[in-house]
């Protein structure tokens, strides 16, 4: 075979081989594919303690009874005197403080009010009984309360539920014509109030219920000298009827 016989065959072979290499899809190709990073999604965890907010609007009707006795130890006798309060009006309270786990809170509060209602008043610096005397009381309360959701985390229908305990100072301002006979223009007794009541949610973090409590407000004064006893006690029970507004945020 002459050399160009031999050199046609080779690139006759060679020709073929490549087409039919070709036809098959030709060697692979090995590349570097970039692929995205993704980052692992967050879980945001739920705080355990929440910001625990509140307003109330309400009525409420009190009794109060106030009495003196000053016993003059020099000779110059003893002075009685007494009154008493029946009354009703509004009130309106605003809170703020923290909840624990949607179970237990606590809360500082500022509550103001307004009542109107009768007066009697009797003693020895009075020529007599006086009775209907038309009295205006101006009501200021502040304090500290707690508050506990016992169902709080089950099924049951009593869900958002609530028991409160409410402790503070209460200060009174009498307006009548007889206050200042008696020493009674203007008090500050400590004060106790349990509530009980549900809340319904209407959003997220809002919600609105209705509460109902009682309270009892406790003055004492005693005052001892060489020249007189005095002693001074005043006692008011109260009714309370609310609506509350509350909002429970978990984060602050």
């Amino acid at each position: 075979m002459t050399m160009s016989k031999y050199l046609a065959s080779a690139a006759l072979v060679l020709a073929f081989t490549s087409d039919a290499f070709a036809q098959y899809g030709g060697a692979p190709v090995y590349t570097t594919q970039q692929v995205p990073y993704t980052p692992a999604p967050t879980v945001e965890r739920e705080s355990k303690v929440s910001l625990f907010m509140g307003a109330d609007l309400g009525y409420n009707m009190t009794w109060q009874s106030y009495d003196e006795d000053s016993d003059y130890g020099d000779g110059e006798g003893r002075i009685v005197q007494s009154s008493e309060f029946d009354g009703s009006g509004f009130f309106g309270e605003f809170s703020l403080g923290i909840l624990i786990k949607d179970v237990v809170g606590a809360r500082g509060f500022l509550s103001i009010g307004s009542q109107s209602g009768e007066s009697s008043y009797k003693g020895d610096e009075i020529d007599s009984v006086c009775k209907g005397v038309n009295t205006d009381v101006t009501d200021i309360r502040f304090g500290i309360k707690g508050t506990f959701f016992p169902l709080n985390g089950s099924d049951s229908p009593l869900y958002n539920s609530y028991i409160e305990v409410s402790a503070g100072v209460g200060l009174h301002y009498y307006d009548d014509n007889y206050a200042s006979l008696v020493d009674h223009e203007f008090s500050g007794p400590l004060f106790l109030k349990f509530e009980m009541g549900k809340l319904f949610p209407i959003g997220k973090t809002w919600n609105v219920g209705v509460g109902v409590a009682w309270s009892m407000d406790i003055e004492g004064q005693w005052e001892s000298s060489d020249t007189q006893d005095v002693s001074k006690s005043d006692i008011a029970n109260t009714l309370w009827f609310g609506v509350k507004f509350a909002r429970k945020k978990n984060k602050f």
